[in-house]
């Protein structure tokens, strides 16, 4: 029942209510800097469910950040420091609050993304995802089954 919950919950539209917030409202108005630190929070706040840390608010952008590290270090160099402030932060962390990621399928979250990032973001970095129509046509070709392994080093989020 959880996961019909989860699949039935609007990711798209609660990552783009974060988005156009933080945009919005935070010191930040740069698109990439704040979608990178959407990403650090979303790392955290799987972690948290991971960990079963229960007061994730209470912790500072800093310590969030040294967590990451922690748990990831060959990424580590990739996290920079969060641009946005601690209220902010804290303000993204409430709206995720009744959100389970661990129970979220990853194409509902790579779909999320991708209405958030949008084509004027990810073009110019040379980021581009195949549309669905496209990836469900090369699907059938391959007459893929739930028994099927695929390797894609590209495949970006792996959905469908």
């Amino acid at each position: 029942m959880k996961n019909d919950v989860q699949l039935s919950f609007d990711y798209n539209a609660c990552f783009k209510s974060i988005y156009y917030q933080l945009y919005s409202n935070s010191n930040t108005s740069r698109a990439e800097r704040i979608v990178s630190d959407i990403t650090k929070i979303l790392l955290c706040k799987l972690i948290a469910e991971q960990e079963g840390i229960k007061n994730i608010k209470d912790y500072s952008g800093d310590q969030w950040l040294s967590i990451l590290k922690q748990k990831y270090p060959q990424s580590c160099e990739q996290f920079e420091d969060f641009s946005l402030s601690n209220h902010d932060i804290e303000a993204v962390f409430s709206s995720l609050n009744n959100i389970s990621l661990s129970n979220a399928p990853s194409h509902i979250i790579g779909d999320a993304f991708q209405a958030i990032i949008g084509s004027r973001i990810r073009g110019d970095k040379g980021q581009f995802f195949t549309p669905k129509e496209l990836v469900e046509c090369m699907v059938r070709i391959m007459k893929i089954t739930s028994n099927s392994v695929i390797i894609d080093p590209a495949c970006g989020t792996g959905g469908v």
